[in-house]
């Protein structure tokens, strides 16, 4: 009994066994055809994959493995991984032993140096091989080799890093804008022409950068034009900063389906260029105005000469006439009209040997705090402020201010030619300040031209009055012009002087007005290293100018003019001697003395004043002279007080200033 039970527990076992059996090789066949299915796949594959089994031998190989991989084998099949693949990497190795424990390994890019050293890019994928039953048969190796695709991808990405390098720093800006006006692109560059970075642009639409009065433009002519190229045009941009940008555009219109797409383009700034043009119109202007002011202070030099030796006797007599009534004569007030009129006369003559005039005489350094100061505290602005009784004139001086180079008697002429102006702007009442101050400046262009780079003083004028039009500032500085709201009363020389005179010391004018907002005019004078000399203040009290009894001869070619001098010097208390020529005045002093000789500067066709002194000093070294002109102080002139002679006098001669100027020639030795 008990061998039966050992029996049927044996036939028991073998029935089992052969039931694993059958399963054992029913999974075989199973295994066996999933190898087959795979191998099948994997050799028909375009790309290089391969299958492995457990013991990492291929079972398997696409024809691409082999050549992609460049081995010199023509099957694979059995062969291990590391037969094939002799200098395999550890990693590989490590990756292999993950996969067969079940973890995906990739995609991952690695390159793969081959035995003719060679190397390729290859994207690597390792997929466990599952049975039916999950469990691991082998390892799948998938692989792309990539390098075409990457030297593509690197191609592109240099050549659109090339674009992008290209785009950002080229100078001109690249947009794009949409059929409804809005940019889609700009490139950096329009930050240095707008101010804008581009994500404060792009969105919007362009219109709002451009000018208002450019609107119609770019809304009328582009659009009509229905051609991919338009012909290049210029438009003003607001920058940022709110003021005007020129650009030249190159535009093209992009259309689909006979409708505009897009818009594309380039932005050139130009407006460097159009500030260039518009300086060189500028300087053309002021090129043609000096021609025009040297014409005109030609003819002006001339014609005052003249004037002058007719308004002699009209500036000077008075004086010596309003000596001799009294107080209370009824004659009085007429001839203190003639007086008046003929000092008026006399101002303008004066003006127009300016225009003529070209360089400085008596030019000093000067504190120009202290000539304002005393210029504001003048007779002249007392005069000023008697018929503008409610005008108020204030000075703001710089607590320091730098010395300058120039002539006191030709600046206080242009502070009171500007205050003048200035009041006669202001209707009812108003203000005028003057003010000072140091100022370092760049080069850049002025209404009177080019300024210089240096240290500069800036005098301004400013006043609360009506303003000047625009046009009207163009042509300020040309003599003769004037307009009600600047020297209702004048003649139209006063602003012509001013040019004169600050171009004679080599300074720069520059104004800012606007109708009914008031007028600003700046001077900029150069500064100098020399110290400023302290100005005189001349001491024209009738009894401190008489004289005891000296000698003066008198020399001039015009018997008026020597009648005037005599009969001024007699009153003041002088001898008074009289040649007609310079040749008579050297012959009298070989045998006769004077205390001082008075020269006229042009005697013609004799000798001229500054050749009638050097003969006489030839002969008497210590002989005093003072020189008189009807000109203006030129450089013969100025020659003439290096030389030697006292001081410089001008006609028409007026019973204090000739008084003057003869009674400190006489004391200054």
């Amino acid at each position: 009994m008990k061998k039966l039970i050992q029996d049927a527990s044996f036939s028991q076992r073998i029935a089992d066994l052969e039931k694993e059996i059958d399963s054992v090789q029913k999974r075989f066949d199973q295994s066996k055809q999933l190898i087959y299915s795979l191998r099948a796949i994997i050799e028909n594959n375009p790309d290089p994959i391969a299958g492995l089994d457990k013991e990492l031998r291929f079972f398997a190989h696409s024809k691409r493995y082999i050549t992609d991989f460049k081995l010199n084998f023509t099957d694979l099949l059995g062969r291990h991984v590391q037969e094939v693949f002799p200098n395999i990497e550890e990693d590989w190795l490590h990756d292999f032993e993950k996969c067969l424990h079940g973890a995906v390994i990739g995609p991952k890019k690695i390159k793969v140096v081959f035995a003719d050293g060679n190397a390729e890019n290859i994207i690597r994928k390792l997929m466990p091989l599952k049975a039916e039953t999950g469990s691991i048969e082998g390892v799948i190796v998938l692989n792309q080799i990539t390098t075409r695709q990457d030297q593509v991808e690197a191609a592109m990405i240099a050549s659109e890093g090339k674009y992008r390098e290209l785009v950002e720093n080229i100078n001109d800006a690249i947009y794009i804008v949409s059929q409804r006006g809005t940019v889609t692109f700009v490139s950096p560059v329009i930050t240095q022409i707008l101010g804008f970075l581009p994500d404060e642009i792009i969105g919007k639409n362009f219109l709002q950068f451009v000018h208002p009065d450019d609107h119609a433009y770019m809304l009328g002519e582009i659009p009509r034009t229905r051609q991919p190229f338009f012909p290049l045009f210029e438009c003003r941009l607001i920058h940022k900063d709110r003021t005007e940008r020129w650009v030249r555009v190159s535009n093209r219109s992009i259309y689909a389906k006979g409708r505009l797409k897009e818009m594309r383009g380039v932005l050139h700034d130009i407006s460097k260029e159009k500030q260039a043009e518009k300086d060189n119109l500028r300087l053309e202007s002021l090129l043609h105005q000096a021609k025009r002011m040297e014409a005109i202070g030609t003819l002006a030099g001339g014609v005052a000469h003249d004037l002058n030796n007719i308004l002699s006797g009209v500036v000077s007599y008075p004086d010596l006439l309003l000596l001799e009534l009294p107080e209370n004569s009824p004659h009085r007030p007429i001839i203190e009209t003639i007086k008046k009129s003929g000092e008026r006369a006399a101002v303008v003559v004066q003006d127009l040997l300016t225009l003529a005039r070209r360089g400085l005489t008596g030019a000093m350094a000067i504190d120009m705090n202290q000539l304002i100061a005393e210029y504001i505290d003048s007779p002249e602005t007392e005069l000023l402020k008697s018929t503008h009784p409610n005008l108020r004139i204030a000075f703001d001086p710089e607590d320091t201010i730098l010395p300058i180079h120039g002539s006191p008697v030709h600046l206080k002429k242009v502070l009171m030619n500007l205050v003048n102006n200035a009041a006669e702007a202001i209707a009812n009442g108003g203000s005028v300040t003057i003010a000072t101050r140091n100022k370092t400046l760049a080069e850049r262009l002025l209404l009177s031209g080019r300024m210089r780079a240096g240290d500069y003083v800036e005098v301004t004028v400013t006043d609360n009055g009506v303003g000047i039009g625009r046009n009207d500032v163009e042509r300020i500085f040309e003599p003769f012009y004037t307009t009600k709201s600047m020297g209702r009363s004048g003649t139209g020389l006063g602003m012509a002087v001013v040019w004169s005179s600050v171009q004679d010391h080599q300074g720069y004018i520059d104004i800012a007005s606007r109708v009914g907002a008031g007028t600003t005019v700046n001077l900029f004078f150069p500064t100098t290293a020399e110290k400023p000399r302290t100005l005189e203040r001349r001491n024209t009290a009738l009894e401190d100018l008489q004289g005891e009894g000296e000698i003066i001869l008198v020399v001039d070619d015009v018997d008026e003019q020597l009648e005037i001098a005599s009969n001024i010097l007699r009153k003041l208390g002088y001898q008074v001697e009289t040649a007609s020529s310079g040749e008579a005045a050297v012959t009298y002093l070989k045998t006769s003395v004077a205390d001082l000789v008075v020269l006229d500067m042009v005697m013609p066709p004799g000798i001229d004043g500054l050749e009638t002194f050097n003969q006489i000093t030839a002969v008497k070294p210590e002989q005093r002279a003072i020189i008189a002109s009807g000109f203006a102080e030129t450089e013969r002139v100025q020659e003439a007080l290096q030389s030697g002679i006292d001081s410089f006098v001008r006609k028409p001669y007026s019973l204090r200033n000739f008084g003057y100027a003869v009674k400190s020639a006489l004391s200054s030795r």
